[in-house]
C-alpha cells in the first residue's frame, strides 16, 4: 500500500487556502491517514482517535463576531463544512513487542 502524502500549506498564497486553517498557524497540513503513518513508523501504536466538528453554531457565531470586527473570517453556515479536528492517542510500541 502506497503512504499517503501532502503538501507544506506554509508555502501557499494565504489568499488561495481557506482561512480555517488558519495560516500561518499550521504550517504543514496532514491527514488522518498521515498522521497514522508516520506514528507507526516511528514505532508507535494507535490507542484512540477523537474526531470532532469544527463548525458548530457557537464557531459560526464566533466567526460572525470576528467579522464585525474586521477579522478576514470566513463565514459558512454551521455543520456544512468537511473539517475536522483530530485527535490521537497513540502509545510507544515496547521492543519486547
Amino acid at each position: 500500500m502506497a503512504k499517503s502524502e501532502t503538501g507544506n500549506i506554509g508555502d501557499l498564497n494565504p489568499h488561495e487556502v481557506r482561512s480555517e486553517l488558519g495560516l500561518p498557524h499550521h504550517l504543514v497540513f496532514a491527514g488522518e491517514q498521515n498522521i497514522r503513518d508516520y506514528l507507526t513508523d516511528a514505532g508507535f501504536t494507535i490507542v484512540r482517535v477523537e474526531r470532532r466538528r469544527r463548525d458548530g453554531v457557537i464557531a459560526s457565531a464566533k466567526n460572525i463576531i470576528k467579522k464585525a470586527l474586521g477579522r478576514n473570517v470566513t463565514l459558512a453556515l454551521p455543520y456544512t463544512s468537511r473539517n475536522r479536528t483530530i485527535r490521537i492517542r497513540a502509545r510507544r510500541t515496547s521492543e519486547a513487542d
